[in-house]
Formats: C-alpha cells, sequence, structure tokens
C-alpha cells in the first residue's frame, strides 16, 4: 500500500509523509522526492524495522504528548525503540513526548534520544523528550541506552 501525493495537492510531500507514515503506509516517492525518503529507509533500515515490533499510537504506542496534535507510532527491539513522531497540526509548537519505559521494552537506566535521519542528539530528561516543530511535520527519533 501507498499514499499518493499529489505536491501542495492538498499537502506538500513533507505532511504527506507526517500523515502517511504514522499509520505504516509509505508515500509514493518520485524523482524529486527522493531525497526526503531516502533517509527515512536508511534509517529504518539501520534500526531493523523488518524484525522489529510495530506499535501503532491507536494502540498505544508507549510514546504520548498528551495532545491531539501530536501522534507517536513506534517500532520496538532489543530494548531499543523507533518513534516516527507526527505533528499534525500547521503551527509551530514544542511539543513533551513522554517514554513509557514498559510498553516501550526498555529496561531502567540511563536513554539516549538521537534523531534517527541526522545522528543529531536530541534532549530527553526524565523519559521525556522535547521537540521543536515548525508547522506540519515528523521527526523520527531513536531511543537507546545510553553507553
Amino acid at each position: 500500500m501507498e499514499f499518493l501525493c499529489y505536491e501542495k495537492r492538498p499537502f506538500t510531500f513533507t505532511e504527506a509523509i507526517t500523515l502517511a507514515w504514522l499509520h505504516g503506509v509509505e508515500v509514493r516517492p518520485y524523482p524529486e522526492s527522493l531525497k526526503l525518503v531516502s533517509p527515512l529507509w536508511r534509517a529504518m533500515d539501520q534500526f531493523g524495522t523488518t524484525t522489529a515490533r510495530w506499535q501503532p499510537y491507536w494502540q498505544g504506542s508507549g510514546a504520548d504528548a498528551g495532545t491531539e496534535a501530536v501522534k507517536v507510532s513506534a517500532w520496538t527491539r532489543k530494548d531499543k525503540a523507533l518513534l516516527f513522531i507526527s505533528h499534525l497540526r500547521r503551527e509551530a509548537a514544542t511539543v513533551n513526548v513522554h517514554l513509557d519505559r514498559k510498553r516501550l521494552g526498555l529496561r531502567p537506566g540511563a536513554l539516549l534520544a538521537t534523531d534517527a535521519l541526522n545522528a543529531t542528539k536530541l534532549p530527553l530528561a526524565d523519559d521525556r523528550l522535547t521537540l521543536a516543530f515548525e508547522g506540519m511535520s515528523y521527526r523520527l527519533v531513536e531511543i537507546s541506552r545510553h553507553r
């Protein structure tokens, strides 16, 4: 299954990714959009999503921002989680995503949050991840044990 997106009718390609990938559905790329999709594929392959457990937001993924404007689906495996975080409003916002360790299969101890698309470390304190969004967009975040 693929989500078809005709640029800016009614979504930009990034907005389409924000909506579709949250539900485990890829957006069909075209040559100009491969630069947006390839990093997602690479990060998902690196994490090992094909052998991970899919935990969609509507079944209680284990990560929640406490607002209808933000939904989080997750893949979990081997004491790690890959979070697909979608901000669904076309306005800027800073959100706090709370991690439920038990649901995500994360053992006690220090955790590390990394942007899975660019390897940047992200602020994580007290099992809460703080992220800024410019508008309707997504973040792909890997949570792992701090070594």
